[in-house]
């Protein structure tokens, strides 16, 4: 990885992630993205974000475009951002799969109720998707290319 500067503006962030004005704002006020860190600005603050937040940004928008709902791709980008990017970088974690179940159970009415069990796996290489059964993977990010893409748009 090249040695980069620390802090990222909003406009650096839209334009390295590849997001919209308008989408990225709403992503912000709903409260789906890294809050970043307020730093003093002339008169008043601005926003700043961490090379780290970029890449759980990216993958935020790869699992939204990937069209899961924004609460389930929040979920993986943090899963990703509690795994920690330097953490992910040091054990060389290629992969996150991204696992679900689903199914129906009783709720307290005693009406189908449907369930998604969720959950992300890290994986060193592809030889690990071999042994999990088809039916727990709802597919997986490569989070080399996460990375990379990212880098390579600084």
């Amino acid at each position: 990885m090249k040695k980069t500067r620390d802090k990222f503006s909003t406009f650096e962030v839209m334009r390295i992630c590849g997001i919209e004005q308008s989408r990225f704002y709403h992503w912000m006020r709903d409260e789906y993205l890294p809050e970043g860190e307020l730093v003093k600005w002339g008169k008043g603050f601005k926003t700043t974000f961490s090379l780290f937040d970029l890449y759980g940004i990216y993958l935020f928008k790869e699992c939204v475009d990937f069209s899961l709902s924004r609460e389930v791709a929040k979920k993986y980008m943090n899963y990703a951002i509690e795994q920690g990017w330097n953490n992910i970088i040091e054990k060389e974690y290629e992969l996150m799969v991204i696992q679900y179940q689903k199914g129906f159970v009783k709720d307290a009415k005693g009406k189908d109720e449907f369930i998604v069990k969720e959950g992300a796996l890290f994986l060193k290489d592809r030889k690990g998707l071999g042994r999990l059964r088809q039916s727990q993977i709802g597919f997986f990010i490569d989070l080399k290319r996460v990375m990379n893409t990212v880098n390579r748009r600084l």
